[in-house]
């Protein structure tokens, strides 16, 4: 938004990032690896699209797999750079000088998080869509996913939006 006149401070990494930090990227790596192990058993067809009922209606070729993967780690890398510049980064609140490291860190913080949630998420699309695509008999990804994922959505943005306003 109005990030012109911010204060562009350092903000050092904690044990507790650097430990988020590590967790995405071993998930990340496990990631590979199980589609990498999967990927020689799938048919040639493989489900690419859900819809809202969890039941795939779309399909094509088993080296779509990888599409989730290469996405997931490509914005692990680009929360890695922003997390380098949290001036640059909308915030709910004024940013002054006095609470500029802590809205910087609960930003960054917000970063990491978003990227293990997407991790997350599309690791178990990902394992969903193997486990479906090796079954004989008609699966789906389950009427629970939808609501299960907009309601973390909504439940993560309030989360932020009144820790926002609490940080003096």
């Amino acid at each position: 938004m109005f990030y012109k006149n911010r204060p562009k401070i350092k903000i050092v990494k904690t044990a507790f990032d650097g430990l988020i930090d590590w967790f995405n990227i071993i998930l990340l790596v496990v990631y590979f690896v199980y589609v990498y192990l999967q990927h020689q058993h799938l048919p040639d067809m493989i489900p690419t699209h859900f819809g809202a009922n969890g039941i795939p209606d779309d399909f094509g070729p088993k080296s779509s797999i990888w599409i989730l993967p290469i996405i997931a780690f490509i914005i692990l890398i680009g929360m890695r750079i922003l997390s380098h510049y949290p001036h640059q980064l909308n915030y709910w609140v004024k940013i002054t000088e006095e609470n500029a490291p802590k809205q910087y860190r609960f930003g960054i913080h917000i970063l990491r998080f978003a990227s293990l949630y997407v991790m997350l998420l599309f690791f178990y699309i990902s394992y969903a869509t193997i486990n479906i695509a090796l079954s004989s008999e008609i699966n789906k990804l389950g009427n629970w996913f939808l609501p299960v994922v907009m309601g973390s959505a909504i439940v993560f943005f309030l989360f932020i939006l009144i820790k926002t306003n609490s940080i003096k």
